[in-house]
């Protein structure tokens, strides 16, 4: 709709993709971007590329990453997105668990071009990427997410939202963490503009802060704890419209701190979900008149279920808990991954056959592991959750 906009501003390459030259900040068009992603995914299929392949990426944060993700999935493959600070062992454990067929690199952006791009055949149920989690029990697990688990939380947004080619923001969050997904496609599949900056600017507040200002940045995407770090800053982020918070427990504290630090207009979210099912699930948009309802809560409410989804608050025996009583979230819908990749006995655990309990209107909850309970609102009930170990 808008191919001139400008899709994506960081630090990349000032010649085309594909013709490496000298590094420095530049500005793509959507058309642009449109094109060299093509040329990308011509590259992947005559590499071997199929539909259904996985195609690892270790790239610094630059345009060829937007470039890489969008290249490797109009080849109808899925993405893989490797740390390039990980250890080797850890790289070689995750391509040969996936299967990957490449590994994309900077490098790999030398290839030739030329041939013409033919689009590869959509699928509902094809993977769009795995996120390897931390593995901090073990071996990395590795989480597939189809097009379908993912449009969902897509179609939310749209309906939500409203943001638009009017709208500009920071891609803070890091590739490998799965809710850089939600942020870098609500973003580009609503004709917003994508700001690319160097980590050494995201770790310096003051900087950010005052790079937010100067390019007029109206989307956030943060955690607590980064935010906490960007509240040190002399100037505060007044140019802020949208300002998402999740993947953290979030605290009344923070969220005075939040409405203190925005314009009165600017709107304020908490957003929590499992990458297993999908990176966001519940989401509360907090009104500035909520915050005094949140004194006697250890943290503030998850909100309610998005997209197509079901939240269930369930004792041992697999019964609802009524409102107020502490039970174990599990989640269900089209969000819900089809379980960990070569590890059936985990998914076996995690991934529950509800027909073996009860007959709800769902066949698979996702176990979070994560303490909740119903919160009485007058008409309405959000979710107030707790991991066990907080």
């Amino acid at each position: 709709k808008t191919p001139d906009h400008i899709a994506v501003f960081g630090h990349g390459p000032v010649r085309d993709v594909g013709h490496i030259g000298q590094v420095g900040y530049v500005e793509v068009s959507y058309k642009k971007l449109n094109e060299q992603s093509d040329q990308l995914a011509v590259l992947l299929i005559e590499k071997g590329v199929l539909v259904g392949s996985i195609v690892g990426i270790r790239i610094e944060r630059s345009l060829e990453m937007i470039v890489g993700i969008l290249g490797i999935l109009k080849s109808g493959a899925a993405y893989l997105p490797i740390d390039p600070s990980s250890p080797e062992e850890r790289v070689d454990y995750m391509l040969k668990d996936s299967n990957a067929k490449v590994l994309l690199s900077k490098k790999f952006f030398r290839g030739s071009r030329g041939a013409v791009f033919q689009k590869s055949p959509p699928c509902f149920d094809n993977l769009a990427y795995i996120i390897y989690t931390s593995g901090s029990t073990g071996k990395p697990k590795g989480v597939p997410i189809t097009h379908s688990n993912f449009c969902q939380l897509l179609h939310w947004g749209y309906r939500r939202l409203g943001l638009g080619t009017k709208d500009r923001f920071l891609q803070n969050l890091s590739y490998y963490f799965d809710w850089s997904v939600w942020e870098i496609f609500i973003g580009l599949t609503t004709g917003a503009s994508m700001y690319m900056v160097p980590k050494e600017l995201l770790l310096n507040p003051e900087e950010c802060v005052a790079f937010m200002i100067r390019n007029d940045i109206t989307v956030l995407h943060v955690t607590p704890t980064q935010y906490l770090y960007y509240l040190k800053a002399p100037e505060r982020p007044r140019t802020l419209k949208y300002l998402f918070i999740g993947a953290e427990k979030l605290t009344k504290e923070l969220v005075e701190k939040s409405f203190a630090s925005v314009d009165k207009d600017c709107r304020v979210f908490n957003m929590y979900g499992p990458t297993e099912c999908t990176i966001i699930s519940a989401v509360l948009e907090i009104e500035r008149t909520d915050v005094e309802k949140f004194e006697n809560l250890s943290s503030v409410p998850i909100g309610k279920a998005v997209g197509n989804i079901d939240l269930f608050v369930l004792d041992k025996y697999f019964n609802v808990c009524p409102v107020n009583v502490w039970g174990e979230l599990y989640i269900a819908g089209d969000c819900v991954a089809r379980g960990y990749l070569n590890n059936p006995e985990l998914t076996t655990e995690r991934f529950i056959n509800n027909r073996s309990y009860r007959s709800y209107k769902t066949d698979i909850f996702y176990k979070t592991g994560d303490l909740a309970r119903r919160l009485a609102d007058g008409s309405r009930s959000r979710l107030h959750c707790r991991h066990p170990g907080n």
